[in-house]
């Protein structure tokens, strides 16, 4: 590479010769003395920035000589000296080339991108990140959900791959249409709490914690008595009522979709019903298939499914009445199907 810079600065140097020769014939005798005045210490910038390069640009009587190689190189293209035919050869890059490159680049980009992305979906994420993505999603839920900007919500999780819980505060300000959870619509409260989960299950998809439950608690920041707890179905309060007919509505709002999620049939209706006092509430159970394409006296619910739908309204009228008059009430029942 050496010899080959050598020869291209000989033949600037010959070219230089060459003209000053001519130069002399033209204009004075061959033999009369040439003054020559040379500067090194030029320098050449390529889009605002200095091109560092072991042959340097000189000027000769006023006129600036850039070395060939120094130029085509910072093109992209390659200078190779041909001895047998004193030849310097120039090769460099077609158009197509370049293209072909510059997507073989993109190509290689995405790939990256997309096992960055997949290394991030595996690596377990982190229930701190998760916590402040959702806190950020839920920052105004006061204003969202309750139409009071005043209340300020807190949003902690916690848990391991099997189990996350969620802990929510409501902080009521002084300015608050509110003065605690209590006067909360309990239809807004659970509407603020089922997205809460939908967001946290898309938050875990695709993490160690994708199948993880999810339970959680909303509580008053300043009264810690008044709370609302989701055991991964359903939402028990800790205050209530002394009237069961306000009971008796909760829990048939909480079963509103039950036709679906324990028959698979959302023409099938359940009605619930509650009677009693303090010491004994008896519910009945009315399962309406006579609306069912499924289901007929031939082809009849199974009754585990019927079992499965008791239990839980026993156990949804157990949360409903903690905190009331009826919570150390006795409570049985039982179920009918209509068909």
């Amino acid at each position: 590479m050496k010899k080959i810079k050598n020869k291209l600065s000989l033949i600037m140097v010959l070219a230089f010769v060459f003209t000053m020769v001519i130069g002399s014939a033209a204009f004075g005798d061959l033999n009369s003395p040439q003054q020559v005045d040379a500067y090194s210490g030029v320098k050449v910038f390529y889009n605002n920035s200095e091109v560092i390069h072991t042959d340097q640009p000189f000027i000769i009587n006023d006129r600036t000589y850039v070395p060939l190689r120094m130029i085509m190189e910072l093109l992209g293209s390659d200078v190779t000296w041909d001895e047998a035919n004193y030849r310097v050869l120039l090769t460099g890059q077609s158009s197509a080339d370049k293209d072909a490159e510059i997507a073989a680049l993109k190509k290689q980009i995405t790939q990256l991108e997309n096992e960055i992305a997949g290394l991030d979906k595996s690596s377990g994420g982190d229930l701190g990140d998760i916590e402040a993505d959702l806190q950020d999603i839920f920052e105004d839920a006061g204003d969202d959900y309750f139409d009071d900007d005043e209340i300020k919500v807190t949003l902690n999780l916690s848990g391991d791959e099997d189990d996350i819980a969620y802990t929510i505060k409501l902080d009521f300000g002084s300015k608050s249409d509110y003065d605690d959870l209590a006067e909360i619509d309990k239809d807004d409260i659970e509407s603020f709490l089922d997205d809460v989960e939908e967001e946290l299950t898309d938050a875990v998809d695709g993490t160690d914690y994708e199948y993880a439950d999810i339970t959680g608690k909303l509580s008053d920041a300043d009264d810690s008595k008044l709370y609302v707890k989701y055991n991964g179905s359903s939402y028990t309060y800790s205050w209530g009522t002394d009237d069961l007919s306000d009971i008796e509505d909760d829990v048939n709002y909480t079963f509103r979709n039950a036709g679906y999620q324990y028959f698979g049939d959302s023409d099938i209706t359940v009605a619930i019903s509650l009677s009693g006092d303090e010491d004994d509430i008896l519910y009945d159970i009315v399962v309406n298939a006579r609306s069912s394409t499924e289901y007929d006296s031939d082809d009849k619910i199974d009754k585990s499914d019927l079992l499965w739908l008791e239990d839980d309204v026993a156990d949804e009228i157990q949360g409903q009445i903690d905190g009331t008059d009826f919570e150390d009430a006795d409570i049985s029942g039982g179920y009918s199907v209509k068909y």
